[in-house]
């Protein structure tokens, strides 16, 4: 692991070399074809990563909408937390034993083809409204949600009023995507 201010980067490996881990103690100079993927003064990821992105350790926080490269896969091990910074991002395919933090504003969009939940949580913003209300969403589009993945809802400012219909959608599967039964669950009740 190399800790570079609030972020840790356990390995990410280019699409030429999937068995050659990139180091992040060897500078940004000489990666031309890779670019790089944590900015140390700023502890943000960068789009350049375009193979397997792992996270074990801190936080790493997006900068901007789609910092997160879109083509790469995920794995985010227990202790380790992607933080999508309150920004809509789609990615390939994510494994999650640690955390997911998609923002604090009840408008951001986690989209992603295939999620693997290894006991990991997701982190989302809700108004606690009406149906219909604002809420963070996990959107899983044309392939498959499984595992087990704790949802922890904190409500930003809504009255908790009463939910007639179809509540307040968090997850939604698209495109011919399905999600087990056990994929999601609430860590708590949300009121």
């Amino acid at each position: 692991n190399h800790r570079r201010g609030d972020a840790v980067v356990s390995w990410c490996r280019r699409p030429a070399d999937p068995a050659k881990p990139w180091d992040a103690d060897q500078g940004w100079s000489g990666l031309p074809d890779f670019g790089r993927m944590v900015d140390p003064a700023v502890s943000r990821c960068h789009a350049a990563c375009a193979g397997a992105f792992g996270q074990s350790a801190g936080r790493l926080a997006a900068g901007n909408a789609g910092a997160f490269s879109s083509s790469s896969t995920y794995a985010i091990d227990a202790g380790g937390v992607l933080d999508l910074n309150g920004f809509s991002h789609a990615l390939s395919s994510v494994t999650n034993a640690g955390e997911i933090r998609i923002g604090d504003a009840a408008n951001a969009t986690f989209t992603t083809n295939n999620y693997v939940g290894n006991g990991g949580v997701i982190a989302l913003s809700t108004y606690l409204g009406a149906d219909g209300s604002a809420s963070d969403r996990i959107v899983i589009d044309g392939g498959t949600a499984t595992g087990t993945t704790t949802l922890s809802i904190t409500n930003v400012g809504g009255p908790g009023a009463l939910t007639t219909a179809n509540g307040i959608q968090i997850v939604e599967a698209i495109n011919g995507a399905t999600t087990s039964a056990d994929a999601f669950r609430l860590n708590a009740p949300v009121v």
